[in-house]
């Protein structure tokens, strides 16, 4: 399944990888409620769906994040687009999925739209 939100933004691939970081997550989507130190260096992320050891990549234009250890392969991509806008690009493994559970992709990525706009909407 996959989730796209278009965000109204200045913003360069430069801005979004100096900005968010795997410690900024809980200041750009409300969903995730805490960060912590993990075993091997790595860093959890605590949300809706429990604890999570989360990764973040540089890639071209942006940003992407995976839980690797999600039953649902979860990753999630912020790219300048250029032209006044980010895209963020929600995608698990799997193309149908309980109702409740898709309601809480739909709540994480529209966390992650307000954040985006409320931090990087006026850059």
């Amino acid at each position: 399944m996959e989730f796209y939100v278009r965000i109204k933004s200045e913003a360069t691939p430069a801005d979004i990888q100096q900005t968010i970081s795997i410690e900024s997550l809980p200041d750009f989507c409300a969903f995730v409620s805490s960060i912590s130190p993990a075993e091997g260096g790595n860093l959890e992320m605590f949300s809706d769906w429990g604890t999570h050891t989360v990764s973040r990549e540089l890639i071209r234009e942006g940003l992407r994040f995976t839980l690797p250890g999600c039953p649902n392969a979860l990753a999630w991509t912020i790219t300048s687009m250029g032209q006044g806008e980010i895209v963020l690009h929600c995608v698990i493994n799997r193309d149908t999925h309980e109702p409740d559970f898709i309601e809480t992709l739909e709540q994480f990525t529209n966390d992650w739209a307000s954040g985006i706009q409320q931090k990087l909407g006026s850059v």
